[in-house]
């Protein structure tokens, strides 16, 4: 994972669960996006939001 990595991650995810996702963020010292009520793929789903989470995590 890139130093700077961002995992994100929605809640109903049917095929990785959170805590799988929160783990690997941990062990990679990534910080971990959680989109509420969102599935698989929230970044198609949620466009907005995870472009302003990416334009966040670019800016710090």
């Amino acid at each position: 994972m890139p130093p700077r990595g961002l995992v994100i991650s929605g809640t109903q995810d049917p095929y990785v669960p959170l805590d799988t996702l929160s783990r690997f963020a941990q062990r990679h010292g990534a910080p971990l996006h959680v989109e509420q009520d969102a599935g698989h793929w929230s970044i198609v789903e949620r466009p907005q939001s995870i472009a302003a989470a990416l334009r966040a995590h670019w800016a710090g």
